[in-house]
């Protein structure tokens, strides 16, 4: 066999793998995602959001029901790509309680539950500044920072986060009475 046959079967054999790659890669992001799992997921997302907004002296996210919140959204209002990314980090997540700490992450201990959610958030700052916007358009938001989202997102709109866990002011400002020229438009905000 001659250099150059060698080289060219080199080639195609590396330009081969990686095509492959990238077509397993886009038919994981791309596929159907398989939606009813979340059900069976319920109680880790609602420990998830408990360890994000946990519970002090006003009520946690558990107690808002924020773990429901985080799954219609994800079953919703996410595209698909995301929702697959979701549903891969569940895995992920229980997989690696299971590597490390041989038990589910719901029977870890606060301080257990505490470096899995560690190591996930680390594993997501790499996708800071240019490259990772780049990378969140092209394959979707990553599973920890839709879960961050969803939880603060739920928690903020639900009455007890609203009214226990924020200032809640039902006329935000004050009453000014204002009137208007002749011909002169009236405001439209948001």
């Amino acid at each position: 066999m001659d250099r150059k046959k060698a080289i060219r079967n080199i080639v195609l054999l590396g330009g081969g793998s990686v095509l492959a790659f990238a077509g397993f890669r886009g038919y994981k992001l791309f596929r159907l995602p398989a939606l009813e799992k979340l059900t069976g997921y319920q109680s880790t997302i609602d420990e998830l959001s408990e360890m994000i907004i946990p519970e002090t002296d006003v009520p946690g996210a558990r107690s808002a029901g924020i773990g429901i919140f985080v799954s219609k959204m994800i079953r919703d209002c996410t595209d698909r790509k995301s929702q697959n990314n979701f549903l891969y980090g569940l895995q992920d997540l229980t997989a690696y309680s299971q590597k490390h700490f041989s038990k589910h992450f719901q029977h870890c201990s606060a301080e257990e539950k505490k470096k899995i959610m560690d190591h996930f958030e680390k594993k997501e700052t790499s996708l800071n500044g240019f490259t990772g916007k780049v990378e969140r358009k092209l394959l979707g938001e990553s599973f920890f920072s839709l879960l961050k989202k969803y939880t603060v997102l739920g928690y903020c709109t639900s009455q007890q986060g609203a009214t226990l866990g924020l200032s809640y002011d039902r006329i935000p400002g004050k009453y000014t009475e204002t009137q208007l020229a002749p011909g002169q438009k009236a405001w439209a905000t948001q």
